[in-house]
């Protein structure tokens, strides 16, 4: 049986899941497109201890889009 070398990254809080949309946000403006806003979220996690190897959750992902999608309104 093959193993996956792929390890996912630990759960966030609802407050950090928030922090995140908002740093991408501040960093690379309100405006993404949803493509681009997930490329630039794992850009964002590489720097982020216990991340820089992980994969992302989809469900995670799209918590942290709605949040950051918001902000431009």
């Amino acid at each position: 049986m093959a193993t996956s070398s792929i390890s996912r990254v630990p759960a966030l809080s609802a407050d950090q899941e928030l922090a995140l949309a908002e740093i991408v946000g501040e960093h690379f403006g309100v405006n993404l497109s949803c493509a681009e806003f997930i490329d630039r979220l794992h850009l964002l996690c590489e720097d982020i201890a216990g991340f820089e190897a992980g994969e992302l959750a989809g469900e995670m992902v799209q918590r942290i889009w709605i949040a950051y999608s918001r902000q431009g309104q």
